[in-house]
């Protein structure tokens, strides 16, 4: 999957093999929120990843072979895996929903994770909504749609309501 999107990325470090070095060795990557502990050390994972020339580092994870369903709308209903992409590499936070984001790889692109379409998985409401709770898969959709991340800041967002802690 992602050696079909490398030719047209600036790839500094192809790892599309499952090796390592195109995330930073030995780093812990966490959840949003401190109290669910840690996710995984993603240079260590056995899936294609890449590292781009503007330090983003990208990894396909959990590729299906039959589509799964989470949503209303047809790119919802055809899941095929994820994309993580850490959007500024080898810097800190090394956190969901801070630094790192996901997307749905469907049968009709790529979609970000959260959207308001979303009615199972990685909801905004259940994985990005109150700070304090969540682990921060269900981010990505907000700070794309939204270009903030003031879920950090207030627990009173919605997809339907307000959009700015402000």
């Amino acid at each position: 999957m992602l050696s079909n999107l490398a030719p047209y990325l600036n790839v500094t470090k192809d790892c599309t093999d499952g090796s390592q070095g195109c995330f930073p060795t030995g780093v812990t990557y966490k959840f949003l929120t401190p109290s669910k502990g840690n996710d995984s050390i993603y240079d260590n994972m056995v899936y294609p990843k890449l590292k781009l020339t503007d330090g983003t580092t990208l990894m396909a994870y959990g590729i299906l072979s039959a589509p799964v369903s989470k949503g209303t709308s047809p790119a919802l209903q055809n899941i095929y895996g994820y994309y993580y992409a850490d959007i500024n590499g080898y810097k800190g936070p090394n956190q969901i929903g801070k630094d790192v984001f996901l997307f749905y790889l469907t049968k009709y692109g790529i979609i970000p994770l959260g959207t308001s379409q979303e009615i199972s998985g990685y909801t905004f409401s259940g994985f990005c909504k109150d700070k304090d709770t969540t682990y921060g898969w269900g981010c990505t959709a907000w700070v794309i749609y939204n270009e903030n991340l003031d879920y950090l800041h207030c627990n009173n967002l919605d997809w339907n309501g307000l959009t700015q802690c402000r």
